[in-house]
């Protein structure tokens, strides 16, 4: 019966073991992309840096205005280096068609629908400033 028991805990501490090995290994795989409109960085534009990106990466968008539509296909983090002055406005301006997707630290402004999408779990928008956007802030629906 000791047998049974030290071997059923020394399999589980090994599951456990590789399970956590295998999260950081995840984490460190992930990358961190920069987005700067007018100064050198890995992409001039959101979009670009999204297509580059894999899931779990994070982007980081330096203060300024970025137009042209975003459509975020993957999990990712997009962060805004500053609320008040990173700024996102284009018609409808980001589309969320994934997963796991966080926005935060953006005014988005200026568009039909600021955030839209559909469908999808575990989207956390935060820190945002949504306004004067002709249809709405936020358009999300429902899976079907």
């Amino acid at each position: 019966m000791k047998k049974i028991i030290f071997w059923t805990i020394l399999l589980l501490l090994m599951g456990m073991f590789t399970l956590t090995l295998n999260i950081q290994l995840i984490r460190a795989q992930s990358k961190i992309w920069v987005v700067d409109d007018d100064k050198p960085a890995d992409f001039k534009t959101i979009q670009e840096a999204i297509n580059a990106a894999s899931a779990g990466d994070t982007i980081i968008v330096k203060e300024g205005t970025y137009t042209g539509n975003i459509i975020i296909n993957k999990p990712i983090n997009l962060v805004g280096e500053n609320t008040k002055s990173t700024i996102i406005g284009f018609y409808y301006s980001i589309g969320i068609a994934a997963n796991r997707v966080n926005i935060t630290g953006f005014t988005i402004t200026n568009a039909t629908y600021g955030v839209w999408g559909g469908g999808w779990s575990g989207i956390i928008i935060e820190k945002c400033n949504i306004f004067n956007n002709t249809e709405g802030g936020i358009w999300m629906t429902s899976a079907s």
